[in-house]
């Protein structure tokens, strides 16, 4: 009898192990959303939360994301985080994986958070919805908070930059506040100099008016909207937590909080002349590393150094000089390594200067004057709108016999008219000191390779890696890893994972943080941020399905591979940006 029940219990313990086993193993994985309040007012944010459990598939699910694509009419998407846990509670492991959002709504109402798919491998699953209660924003927090932008010029040229100021009016306790410009179809660059904050007296209150100017250089032509530009920050939530219902437990919290302006018209005028060039002014100048006013030798090359500087004009490439130089091939051999073009806003200044330098090697051929035609680069000018030339009068060059240089016989068929070759002879000739230095160099050659011949035991060679050897194989790596996938929101968690690595830079700096960082005083530099920006464009605005994402991971591969690698200084191993403008003065 014992032994039937001993039985018994033996089949109970296995078959209730099997069923928690099988429960566990067979359990499908939930895609949970959650909304951190149900009601929010419009220029408020709302916290989406959308956790995954799956015990069995976490590893597979790691790759994926759910699809957002739903929520982007309603809502304005940014703040992504993705957190996993694992907890063990009885020896049970159940593991998380959390996805959470930044929700901006576009309208007041009911609104709905749709149902959210997330794919797994051949499996898909997906949320419920939701309900948000977005109230119109408080008129008396709209005036406290208002966002005003105007521009300097309506109607530029294309390529012309214009001044694009923000005027941020507030009061109250505001953190961590952080202006956004408009980014589509635009190059930006900002004039902090300018910035400045000022108290303003708005219908009898006291009101703080923080002011920033940036110079925008518009990239597309005809009639368009600039986008609104945002300020983001903290603001003490007037909704408060408590228990009890109040009294001496009760606390403010600081809540996300997005004031936008009106977007902006431009009328953007097609180029008037070609090759295009609009600035303020434009300058074309040259120096001779040797007099020209003299007598010149045959075969003995001059160097001529040309230097382009235009005002007031954008980022674009200035004109080449080099196909302005007229070769005359059978006078001078012209030589004209790559130009030197760069870009930037003098201190104090409030508009950009471009510059181009270039040197030439000129080697007469043969003796004679030898006229060297005018130069000119015909440019925009915005202020008179009207065309003009920046110009190099003729120069002329006298040359003489350089007994030096001998020219060889030109065979009695060939046309006169033909190029002439030059054949240089130099004498070589050594002194008795000479030859007695050489002896000596030759003999302590000898010995030294003899020392190293002898050498018993070879000793190690260490080989210390160069910055640019460790950013070519980072960039190798970026690129494998792009080339595996099209997905917006990966790219950009790669993207922001190189560029901390690039920059030595802890991994919890954002991206919009790294753009800061990164600047923009060199062209890859501004490529970089122009490419941070269209990649937000494509992820969160309006135009996302124009990206191609295969031109795009070209062109910022090719802008990566020339950043510089910076030294940090203490400002930038912190994390915060070289200059920052205080929207919270002291008054």
């Amino acid at each position: 009898m014992m032994i039937v029940i001993r039985t018994l219990y033996k089949l109970y313990f296995s078959l209730l192990l099997f069923v928690l086993f099988s429960t566990e193993l067979l359990a499908a994985p939930t895609l949970t959303a959650h909304l951190d309040s149900p009601q929010i007012t419009q220029d408020q944010v709302a916290f989406l939360t959308l956790t995954l459990d799956d015990p069995q598939q976490l590893a597979n699910s790691r790759s994926s994301e759910p699809d957002l694509t739903p929520l982007r009419e309603l809502f304005e998407v940014s703040g992504q985080q993705v957190m996993e846990s694992t907890n063990v509670i009885n020896n049970r492991i159940s593991r998380q994986l959390t996805w959470s959002y930044q929700l901006a709504p576009k309208q007041s109402g009911q609104l709905t958070i749709p149902a959210l798919s997330l794919k797994i491998g051949d499996t898909e699953i997906k949320s419920e919805p939701l309900l948000l209660q977005v109230l119109p924003a408080d008129k008396t927090q709209a005036q406290s908070l208002r966002l005003e932008v105007t521009v300097s010029n309506d109607s530029p040229y294309l390529f012309e930059p214009i001044h694009y100021t923000m005027r941020f009016y507030h009061h109250g306790e505001l953190r961590e506040m952080q202006a956004v410009p408009p980014g589509d179809n635009v190059l930006i660059k900002p004039l902090t100099h300018t910035n400045k904050a000022y108290q303003q007296v708005i219908n009898g209150e006291n009101v703080t008016v923080s002011e920033l100017v940036y110079l925008v250089t518009p990239l597309k032509s005809g009639e368009w909207e600039l986008s609104p530009a945002q300020i983001i920050g903290q603001k003490i939530d007037q909704r408060s937590g408590s228990f009890g219902g109040g009294g001496f437990f009760s606390f403010n919290t600081p809540r996300p909080v997005t004031i936008r302006s009106d977007s902006v018209s431009l009328k953007v005028k097609s180029p008037a002349h070609q090759p295009w060039l609009p600035a303020t002014k434009v300058e074309l100048t040259q120096e001779w590393e040797t007099p020209i006013d003299g007598e010149l030798s045959v075969g003995l090359p001059i160097i001529r150094t040309l230097v382009l500087t235009a005002k007031g004009s954008g980022e674009q490439a200035l004109p080449p000089l080099d196909k302005l130089m007229s070769e005359q091939a059978n006078l001078l051999r012209v030589r004209a390594p790559n130009a030197e073009q760069n870009w930037s806003i003098p201190r104090g200044e409030n508009h950009g200067v471009a510059t181009l330098k270039q040197r030439f090697s000129l080697t007469p051929l043969q003796a004679g004057t030898i006229i060297l035609p005018e130069i000119k680069v015909p440019w925009w000018n915005v202020t008179t709108d009207q065309l003009e030339w920046a110009i190099i009068p003729e120069q002329t060059l006298t040359v003489i016999e350089n007994p030096a240089f001998v020219l060889s016989p030109a065979p009695e068929t060939v046309n006169h008219a033909a190029p002439v070759t030059v054949q240089y002879v130099q004498q070589v000739a050594f002194n008795l000191w000479q030859y007695g230095f050489l002896s000596t160099a030759l003999l302590a050659l000898f010995i030294a390779l003899v020392l190293s011949r002898l050498s018993l035991k070879p000793k190690p060679v260490k080989i210390a890696m160069s910055s640019t050897a460790v950013s070519r194989l980072d960039t190798k790596w970026l690129w494998q890893q792009f080339a595996a996938t099209n997905d917006l929101s990966q790219l950009r968690r790669l993207l922001q994972r190189y560029i901390c690595y690039h920059w030595r830079l802890p991994l919890t700096h954002s991206l919009s943080h790294l753009t800061q960082i990164i600047g923009q005083d060199t062209e890859a530099q501004r490529n970089v941020v122009h490419l941070i920006q269209v990649l937000d464009v494509a992820l969160y605005g309006k135009e996302r399905e124009n990206l191609d994402v295969a031109q795009w991971k070209h062109e910022l591969l090719s802008a990566l591979a020339h950043l510089p690698v910076p030294r940090p200084t203490a400002g930038d191993q912190a994390g915060s940006p070289a200059e920052v403008l205080l929207l919270n003065p002291a008054v």
